[in-house]
């Protein structure tokens, strides 16, 4: 028999496998994960870099270490060379703003070198709810009010506030946000709930209100091209303790199929690439383990009942009072061995116990290491629809001879490496090179576009303005003219606007755009690939 929230979910899918093309843009929502900044490589970017790396590479990827939002730790620098840790979610605070961040965020970034992440980029996180909980403050950060002000307003309002939220983050480089709160706080208990009421982090004291502004804030946010998660699983809104202060807390009421699970189940619907686990206990639900280390939690619950099928994130494992009992690596074990896929530890001391520990698990342990392999695939899958997929292979005529000369872009020093013809620094960290015949040209000129800003850098050529943060890059000749247009795929309303010729909605979410020429027509043509049914959709 189907529980209520397991006949939603089928609901749901029913919805979002229905055909449909694009529609309305103020109406439309992003797709569950926003596809890569260079869409024509999709597709295997994720499998192949899985099948390249070495097993200490996968790992890695599990992992998400806290570094000091205001400055680089060198600790952490040495858990990303020497640990190949994937994830980074900035701790404290910062009252610097946007650019000083920037800087913090290019220079983690810089350490996910070939030898570190095989180039894979990082998750960048950062706990930016607003109120009290606001990792990043200062010039260019807008004081988020708490979660529970936030739910007092428009669901209209709400959302172009948290999509302003997530470009001040894109900006600052961050493409993950630890929020929302999904947590349901009753009256009855307010502020006599540690963890969540005492702070405001709830947007309402209801299941239906939480879901309607939590679902606001995840829309807005993917908008701006920035992840999100829905947290924490299966709730915290009903304890008394705060989990990172205190041991042997535990939730007395939530069932297996709770009315307040309904606000996870929405934001998974809206499209959340993550979800956080709660380390409480759940006496009426898995009484003997916390829901970060039960299986019946993950795997039966979220992933079987809800269908969630992105990326499974822990609570902190590393300073938390309700996990002391358990040794580091042990508890980074019990999480992944539970159905988890990405451990977060704000201390970065302890990174090289916990991959010590689930390495040693894996190589003695052949369904663990199955466990881990699938775990890291889905981590890079989820970076590859997140746009975090690095776009270095730049082949193209650069010198009018008539053939592609081999070349890379160097994201690490935004340097452009021509074979035999030059070296041409041209870009910023964070940039995506679009080489193309920008000027009717017999040759390809560099170029880059920023994905925060949405301008187009043409060496030689012109600085355009044409997209914002979340668009796709989708530079082709449109018109037959000989040279480049350039063009954007906006995932949030699957329109692509072709700078000087119109604005044409085609696609669905989660539709990756793959323009072409693929009818000899003499100029690209819209298309898009649907990986839900491996279709190629060709316009006209």
């Amino acid at each position: 028999m189907f529980s209520p929230i397991t006949r939603a979910v089928a609901v749901v899918l029913a919805a979002v496998t229905a055909p449909a093309l694009a529609g309305s843009p103020a109406s439309a929502l992003a797709p569950a994960a926003l596809p890569p900044a260079n869409a024509q490589a999709a597709g295997y970017w994720a499998q192949e870099t899985f099948d390249r790396m070495s097993q200490a590479q996968r790992i890695g990827q599990l992992f998400m270490v806290g570094n000091p939002a205001a400055q680089v730790d060198s600790t952490v620098l040495s858990d990303l060379a020497n640990y190949h840790v994937g994830s980074v979610v900035l701790t404290g605070r910062s009252y610097s703003g946007t650019s000083a961040t920037h800087a913090v965020t290019a220079r983690l970034q810089q350490a996910a070198t070939p030898l570190a992440t095989l180039g894979a980029p990082l998750v960048v996180a950062a706990d930016q709810e607003g109120g009290n909980v606001q990792t990043l403050q200062g010039p260019g950060f807008s004081a988020m009010p708490t979660a529970l002000t936030q739910g007092s307003v428009a669901a209209a309002t709400l959302r172009s506030d948290a999509t302003t939220w997530g470009r001040q983050l894109a900006t600052a480089g961050v493409n993950l946000n630890l929020a929302p709160v999904m947590d349901t706080v009753p009256v009855s208990i307010g502020t006599a709930n540690l963890p969540i009421g005492y702070w405001y982090r709830e947007f309402s004291h209801t299941p239906s209100g939480v879901s309607a502004s939590g679902d606001a804030f995840v829309d807005g946010m993917r908008a701006a091209g920035t992840g999100v998660t829905v947290k924490h699983f299966p709730g915290l809104g009903r304890v008394a303790g705060n989990t990172d202060t205190s041991s042997g807390v535990t939730d007395y009421v939530t069932t297996y199929d709770d009315p307040y699970l309904a606000p996870f189940l929405s934001g998974i619907q809206h499209g959340a690439p993550f979800v956080m686990m709660s380390t409480a206990y759940y006496r009426l639900i898995d009484a003997n383990r916390p829901a970060a280390f039960s299986p019946t939690v993950i795997g039966g619950m979220l992933r079987g009942e809800l269908g969630f099928r992105g990326v499974v994130i822990s609570d902190d494992l590393g300073t938390a009072a309700q996990v002391r009992a358990w040794t580091p690596g042990q508890r980074a074990v019990d999480f992944l061995d539970a159905g988890g896929d990405v451990v977060l530890d704000v201390d970065p001391a302890l990174i090289p116990q916990m991959v010590d520990a689930v390495a040693a698990a894996a190589q003695a342990n052949a369904q663990f290491a199955a466990k881990v392999n699938a775990a890291a695939l889905l981590v890079l899958t989820t970076k590859q629809g997140l746009g975090l997929k690095p776009n270095i292979f730049v082949s193209g005529d650069y010198t009018g001879a008539r053939h592609s000369d081999i070349a890379v872009w160097r994201p690490s020093n935004s340097t452009w490496y021509l074979q035999g013809v030059a070296q041409i620094p041209w870009g910023v960290h964070g940039d995506v090179p679009v080489p193309a015949n920008y000027d009717g040209k017999p040759w390809a000129d560099t170029a880059v576009w920023r994905p925060w800003s949405g301008i187009w850098y043409i060496r030689d050529v012109a600085n355009v303005q044409w997209g914002v943060p979340g668009d796709i890059p989708v530079p082709a000749d449109y018109t037959g003219s000989g040279s480049t247009d350039i063009a954007v795929f906006r995932p949030s309303n699957d329109t692509w606007y072709i700078h000087g010729v119109g604005n044409v909605p085609w696609g669905q979410p989660g539709d990756i755009p793959v323009p072409g020429d693929y009818s000899g027509v003499g100029h690209a043509q819209l298309a898009v690939f649907r990986p839900s049914t491996g279709q190629w959709l060709i316009k006209d």
